[in-house]
């Protein structure tokens, strides 16, 4: 192996931990959207049933 190989696989070695660090970045983000989700939902619903309860 020559020193340019070992750059080479260096630098496709930081990519990856860089594609690996978005890629949980993404999925975190996609949870918290999810989770911002289901509690909007859940205040709706519970907006719903104290109208129902107060009619």
């Amino acid at each position: 192996m020559t020193v340019m190989d070992l750059e080479r696989l260096r630098r496709a070695g930081e990519l990856y931990v860089w594609l690996l660090v978005v890629r949980e970045a993404m999925a975190i983000l996609a949870a918290l959207i999810g989770f911002g989700a289901l509690l909007w939902t859940l205040a709706k619903f519970w907006e719903a049933a104290r109208v129902l309860v107060g009619m």
